[in-house]
């Protein structure tokens, strides 16, 4: 019998962390346990960062550019490296204000938004078969696909050597 696997990935990337403007990195603003929230902003704000850098870096690696993508430099983005990158349908919920005071967080989101846009994603299903006798047959397939390929790239460095 045939089973098909998932993942589901909920991320809320929501909130302010501007120090300022959140109070996390004022001891006189009230928030409780300020020094700590502000070096909680300082992660958030790193993680964000990166999520930023891996999405510039696969837009251009759409468009032909064979870059290198950053998604081990954070937490957030190893985790998130099977949706952005991968197999998965992916989806992006951009939620702003229309408050004027939360204009620069709106445009923020909307440039985010924009650039993730450029990403396209190839979904397909993972089927996994429980039958062991497939397992072994799909495992015999794969080695033999393995030794195929050293052998061409056998072949290719011996044609290398001698021309």
């Amino acid at each position: 019998a045939e089973s098909v696997t998932g993942k589901l990935n909920l991320v809320d990337l929501a909130g302010c962390e501007r120090l300022k403007k959140s109070g996390a990195g004022d001891a006189e603003s009230g928030v409780p346990d300020a020094g700590v929230r502000a070096k909680e902003a300082v992660i958030i704000n790193k993680s964000l960062s990166t999520l930023g850098s891996v999405v510039m870096a696969l837009a251009r690696q759409d468009a032909g550019g064979g870059q290198h993508v950053p998604f081990r430099d954070s937490k957030l983005t190893r985790l998130l490296q099977d949706s952005l990158g991968g197999s998965s349908f992916t989806t992006l919920i951009a939620t702003v204000h229309p408050r004027e005071a939360d204009s620069d967080e709106t445009l923020s989101t909307v440039q985010f938004a924009n650039r993730c846009r450029n990403v396209t994603t190839h979904p397909h299903v993972n089927y996994l078969d429980a039958n062991p006798a497939s397992q072994q047959k799909l495992i015999d397939k794969l080695l033999g696909e393995v030794a195929d390929l050293k052998d061409q790239l056998a072949a290719a460095k011996q044609a290398l050597a001698e021309g």
